[in-house]
C-alpha cells in the first residue's frame, strides 16, 4: 500500500510540472479487471491497484481543466528481474512459465521492457494530450485473461 498508493499520492503532490505527471500501475495476468485478485494471498496487492486506479482516473478529473492529464499503464506478463524472481518463489521453472503464458497471450509471446516504455513514451508526448483518465491502460498483447 505504501508504494503502489502513497508513492503514487506523494510523487505526484511533489511533481513540479504537474502535466508531465503520470502514473505507471501494473496488470497482472492473474488478477481480473480493475485489480480484483485470486485466492494467492495478494489481497493486499489487488487492494493497492485497485486504488491506483481509482486515484488516476480522479487525478483525470480535478486536473483535465488545467492541461493535465493522468493515466495508468497496465502492463501484462513482461520478461523481468522480478517475474524471474516470482517464478523462483514459486518452484516454477521460468522458461515453462514463459511459455505457458505466452500460450494465454493472443499476440503469442510475453512483454518485454521496451513494449511498455513505447507507450509511456507516447503518453508524454504532445499528440497524446487528449489521452487522460485512462485507469487502466492494458499493455498485455491481448491477453485472454
Amino acid at each position: 500500500m505504501d508504494v503502489h498508493l502513497r508513492g503514487a499520492f506523494l510523487m505526484t503532490r511533489r511533481s513540479p510540472d504537474l502535466h508531465d505527471a503520470r502514473e505507471v500501475g501494473s496488470h497482472r495476468q492473474h488478477f481480473l479487471d480493475l485489480g480484483i485478485g485470486q485466492p494467492r494471498m495478494q489481497a493486499n496487492y489487488a487492494a493497492a491497484k485497485a486504488g491506483l486506479i481509482g486515484f488516476t482516473k480522479t487525478l483525470a478529473l480535478e486536473l483535465g481543466r488545467f492541461g493535465v492529464t493522468a493515466n495508468a499503464i497496465a502492463p501484462g506478463f513482461v520478461e523481468t528481474d522480478m517475474t524471474q524472481a516470482s517464478a523462483a518463489r514459486q518452484g516454477l521453472d521460468y522458461d515453462e512459465w514463459k511459455l505457458a503464458a505466452a500460450r494465454e497471450i493472443l499476440m503469442g509471446r510475453i512483454g518485454k521492457p521496451e513494449d511498455i516504455a513505447a507507450v509511456a513514451s507516447f503518453l508524454c508526448r504532445e499528440e497524446a494530450d487528449y489521452v487522460s483518465g485512462s485507469g487502466d491502460l492494458c499493455v498485455n498483447g491481448g491477453a485472454k485473461s
